[in-house]
């Protein structure tokens, strides 16, 4: 059989002698299947991890490349572009007054002075930290009042 390179989808003729000496026309119809391309947009919180087509995971924001053999045992690539979307943080100065409470983002209560971490999960599903600080006015009391008045004075209250 002669040699012949084709690279384009077509219909080839190769005219052959067979063994009696008698023309053999062989018809190759060629299809020729493209590269299937595909394009996902992934997210991933801070901290987690995304497989990849391949079964490789990676951890960082990027564009992945994976080439794989589609049925037809071509190549298939899939571009993988992958964004970490970071932990949320906002910080919360309150007051209450000695003996008062506060209510935290997470529905606890307390009732002293202090730091407050609370993790919540944020719209996209990531870790979101909102830290209260809280500080305790005390009441103001008085020790007493000493008034000196003269025989008839009325003062009130």
């Amino acid at each position: 059989f002669p040699s012949h390179d084709r690279t384009t989808a077509g219909s080839y003729d190769v005219t052959l002698v067979s063994a009696a000496g008698c023309d053999s026309i062989v018809t190759t119809i060629l299809n020729v299947v493209p590269v299937i391309t595909n394009t996902v947009n992934a997210e991933i919180c801070a901290g987690g991890s995304y497989t990849l087509p391949d079964g490789s995971t990676v951890t960082t924001a990027g564009s992945y490349d994976v080439t794989l053999v589609s049925t037809a045992g071509c190549d298939s690539i899939v571009t993988t572009i992958l964004d970490v979307v970071p932990v949320l943080t906002s910080i919360v100065n309150a007051e209450i007054c000695a003996g008062g409470s506060y209510t935290l983002p997470d529905g606890s209560t307390v009732t002293t002075a202090g730091t407050y971490d609370v993790t919540l999960v944020s719209a996209a599903g990531c870790d979101s930290i909102v830290t209260t600080i809280l500080d305790v006015v005390p009441v103001l009391t008085s020790t007493g009042l000493s008034i000196q008045i003269s025989s008839g004075v009325s003062i009130f209250f």
